[in-house]
């Protein structure tokens, strides 16, 4: 019997979540079917829209992601001072952006009078759309089920999309964090689809050089009108040098960016000596933390070993006994995948 959602989710333990859903029956979400033929390349940007209008309307922001052929990855940041400071209207807006809300929320959103009853009880209606804006698992079904019904329409077939219901990972500090963003965003390098972080379309880290790249180009012309055509999902932000924002990611961008890139090279790269002794440097500039290159590509880059290794959560040794006890459960996958970092925290 599979683990109920709110036994292993829960904000009020760590904000941050790496969840990843995948498709069932051989399907193919992106790209050329190898099977078929047919390429499926344009659902890629279904995803990336739907995503970009998520996390608009949702009060959970999205630190990283990567929309591979079958499956994706997505790191997220359930945001819940955000969403305690909504107020009654913004919430009503909010929700109707995704769903069409109560027939009062209508009344109301269009402009007529409410009696003090009504009003009353479109209260306790926006108390339970608050609650849904910050639920991973509301974020998720309304991802997931509109991009099934135009995958199953385009395909002339019905029944399931995704295998099964998403799968999730709490990260319980600032290692699982920076491990599973540069996990993510590393995806089509480690499948051998993209050789920079550049290239590997559909990707945040893409989206983040680009975004640098598109602002450089504005300030060079001075041409505020530039702008990409097609919907991109909005980031969370980084940790800015001398202003530590708690609700940010964090480590700099800066740092992330160069963290990313050497690891990318060190995938890809005969010499890893070499290429190891730069990741030593990045690595303890970005984490504050001595954390060994052999094992931060180890984790990387393997696709049977890495994330999969831990179960419903990642951290370090006491951070995964925390997180058991808070779901009063006496063992959770991977402890013995946490003691690398419980040794370098300790080193």
């Amino acid at each position: 019997m599979a683990t109920p959602r709110y036994a292993l989710i829960d904000a009020t333990l760590t904000p941050y979540y790496h969840v990843m859903s995948r498709t069932v029956r051989k399907a193919w979400l992106c790209g050329i079917d190898p099977d078929t033929g047919i390429d499926h390349s344009h659902r890629r940007s279904w995803i990336s829209s739907r995503l970009s209008k998520l996390c608009k309307s949702f009060t959970i922001e999205l630190a990283s992601y990567a929309i591979m052929s079958n499956h994706y990855h997505l790191v997220l940041y359930v945001n819940t001072q955000k969403n305690f400071k909504l107020d009654m209207n913004q919430i009503l807006r909010r929700w109707t952006a995704i769903f069409n809300g109560s027939e009062l929320c209508q009344r109301y959103l269009s402009g007529e009078a409410l009696s003090q009853a009504e009003l009353s009880f479109l209260q306790q209606d926006a108390e339970i759309y608050r609650q849904r804006l910050k639920d991973i698992s509301w974020f998720m079904r309304s991802l997931n089920e509109p991009i099934a019904r135009m995958a199953n329409q385009e395909d002339n077939c019905s029944g399931r999309f995704w295998q099964g219901r998403f799968k999730s990972q709490a990260l319980l500090d600032q290692t699982a964090i920076l491990t599973c963003m540069a996990y993510v965003d590393l995806n089509p390098i480690r499948a051998g689809i993209a050789k920079t972080p550049q290239s590997s379309e559909f990707t945040s880290i893409q989206n983040r050089i680009n975004r640098i790249n598109r602002i450089n180009r504005i300030n060079r012309i001075e041409n505020k009108a530039i702008a990409t055509k097609k919907a991109i999902p909005k980031l969370k932000a980084f940790h800015r040098l001398g202003a530590c924002n708690q609700s940010s990611i964090p480590f700099t961008l800066k740092d992330y960016l160069q963290l990313v890139d050497t690891t990318a090279r060190a995938i890809n790269s005969d010499n890893k000596a070499k290429m190891n002794s730069k990741l030593a440097t990045i690595l303890h500039i970005v984490s504050n933390k001595t954390i060994q290159p052999e094992q931060w590509l180890h984790t990387i880059s393997n696709r049977n070993y890495g994330l999969n290794s831990f179960g419903s959560a990642i951290g370090t040794f006491e951070k995964l006994k925390d997180f058991a006890s808070h779901f009063n459960k006496k063992w959770c996958k991977g402890f013995s995948s946490s003691r690398w970092w419980q040794q370098q925290r300790d080193s």
